[in-house]
């Protein structure tokens, strides 16, 4: 994975190619958790051509996803990390969240996840308010909603100043159906 980070010509297709034809999903996830941890958590700039080459990987992956319907998808939801990261084109990288989530039904490191969608929510509310309805719909139960209380209230509040806001206020109540009362103070504001 690191040269596929580093770039070099000619060596990673082959060997990234290789390596996915033969890692179990298990692997597969460490693999991409192991790039998005990089972009998170290393201080260097990453250039624009290695996240040009990081966003046609990621959308490679995705695509191979969504031809394997059968699988859990541990792979994908760890793209979790990418979107954290803040390293890549906002209208892209949110586009890739609610790809994430509607294609494995979570998204790992929800914590991180919540907190980069907060600060985006205010220039991108639709697609904010989009990928916190998808994570609300999902059959796996999300704790964003308990242990990012502070977060997802920025999301809603974002959401209900915007044109979004009837789709904010339907998506506060789904919440409430399910079990999320605290976000309904929100609605009294």
């Amino acid at each position: 994975m690191t040269l596929l980070v580093d770039g070099r010509p000619g060596a990673y297709p082959v060997l990234i190619n290789r390596f996915y034809n033969v890692a179990s999903d298990r692997v597969a996830a460490h693999a991409m958790t192991f790039v998005g941890r990089s972009l998170y958590n290393d201080d260097s700039e990453f250039g624009a051509e290695c996240l040009a080459r990081l966003q046609a990987f990621a959308d490679k992956r995705i695509e191979h996803a969504k031809h394997n319907r059968d699988a859990d998808h541990p792979e994908i939801a760890a793209m979790g990390w990418w979107f954290a990261s803040s390293r890549f084109p906002k209208k892209w990288a949110l586009d890739l969240l609610t790809t994430v989530i509607t294609i494995a039904g979570r998204v790992e490191h929800e914590h991180l996840v919540m907190e980069e969608l907060a600060t985006v929510a205010k220039d991108f509310p639709a697609e904010a308010i989009a990928a916190i309805r998808l994570l609300a719909e999902s059959p796996h139960r999300s704790w964003a909603f308990i242990g990012s209380q502070a977060e997802v209230a920025k999301i809603l509040h974002a959401g209900l100043g915007s044109v979004q806001s009837d789709a904010t206020r339907d998506l506060i109540h789904l919440l409430g159906a399910l079990g999320y009362l605290e976000y309904r103070e929100l609605l009294a504001q």
